[in-house]
């Protein structure tokens, strides 16, 4: 029968060593594709010819074991060193259409600190930090690269987690991801047993529901972020309840739960 040969794909092949690597999973008598999402599945299928029995959706994930959901913010927050008031968290790349300009124009003149924690070099972390100061913002704070270790600690001491995407996001390498990405942090986040407020676009929406294990907000406005900063910090009902949510849903998305999944639907799929 021989063994397969599977290969798993986050977006567009874009070098030359990725487009031969496909054609030899295509013409392979047992050959699979992975594609963490189905709107990446449907790509591969209409674009680059793949058939769609050989292919298997297996979104992002997350290792539980990593975030300890009975941690409280006071704790985190001491073993940071941060200083005590009302935390956004944000985490991850400072891309092009991460939503943060939208972000800091939601906290100009409220009570509130934001913590972006990510950058991938310090001239990119200035280029923030100059554009929080032309909102005239001195509750922004940068935190520069940190290991993945350490995620956990800083999810855990914020009062809410945000993910402002724009409609359109781009990778590192410029590549347009919105319809099709699945991000770690989604489900870095939902392991963190915090509030969520995110813009709801369809690599967000697959996932989180809004008022069930999240905020979902209209992407590029500063006025629905605000919105649904203010409701998260006059309704701690509502956030423990979406935070509570987000925490059993991503129960579906360990790392652990995908191989499973991979492993289970590779013999179902020949060519």
């Amino acid at each position: 029968m021989g063994m397969h040969a599977i290969i798993e794909v986050h977006g567009k092949p874009l070098s030359l060593k990725e487009k031969m690597l496909l054609k030899l999973i295509q013409s392979h008598r047992r050959g699979m594709l992975v594609t963490i999402s189905d709107a990446l599945r449907k790509l591969y299928i209409n674009e680059l010819n793949f058939s769609d029995k050989n292919i298997i959706v297996a979104t992002g994930g997350v290792d539980i074991n990593k975030f300890d959901p009975y941690i409280t913010i006071h704790d985190a927050r001491q073993k940071l060193n941060m200083e005590e008031g009302t935390w956004i968290i944000y985490t991850g790349g400072l891309y092009r259409g991460r939503g943060l300009d939208f972000l800091f124009k939601a906290v100009t003149n409220l009570d509130i600190k934001v913590m972006i924690v990510g950058g991938s070099n310090d001239q990119q972390i200035k280029e923030w930090q100059y554009k929080a100061k032309k909102h005239n913002l001195d509750n922004v704070y940068f935190t520069g690269y940190q290991s993945p270790e350490t995620i956990p600690l800083y999810l855990a001491a914020a009062n809410m987690l945000i993910m402002p995407y724009e409609t359109k996001v781009y990778t590192a390498n410029n590549e347009e991801t919105s319809s099709w990405a699945s991000p770690l942090k989604l489900y870095e986040y939902m392991a963190a047993s915090r509030p969520i407020i995110a813009s709801n676009i369809p690599m967000i929406k697959n996932t989180l529901i809004d008022n069930h294990n999240s905020l979902l907000v209209e992407p590029c406005s500063a006025t629905a972020i605000r919105k649904a900063i203010k409701t998260l910090v006059n309704n701690d009902k509502l956030g423990n309840h979406i935070a509570t949510n987000a925490r059993k849903d991503v129960l579906k998305h360990t790392w652990t739960t995908r191989a499973q999944h991979i492993i289970n639907n590779v013999g179902k799929h020949t060519l």
